[in-house]
């Protein structure tokens, strides 16, 4: 984890229904994090989930080995992979 107040880069993915997070796996950038943002028009708040890359990584590999029907052109992960990381702005390194 980087020290506070050093650069880090966000990479964000947005989606208006909880669906199906398509995101392709890069290779490892240091110091890369992922806000993924739900914004669905029948809700007065915006849904955060703020991951690190290499826990990214580490759902995007679970999913595609878990058994499900895989093609690497829609590669991402399930809705609800991301809960547990929902408003976890204390992951990132400021």
């Amino acid at each position: 984890m980087a020290k506070s107040g050093s650069c880090f880069s966000i990479d964000v993915k947005g989606q208006s229904t909880p669906n199906f997070w398509r995101i392709r796996e890069k290779a490892s950038i240091e110091n890369l994090y992922y806000v993924l943002c739900l914004v669905t028009p029948e809700r007065l708040k915006t849904r955060f989930f703020v991951l690190p890359q290499p826990q990214l990584n580490e759902l995007l590999q679970a999913y595609r080995v878990s058994g499900v029907k895989y093609k690497p052109e829609w590669s991402g992960m399930n809705w609800g992979t991301a809960i547990p990381f929902e408003d976890r702005w204390d992951l990132l390194p400021i």
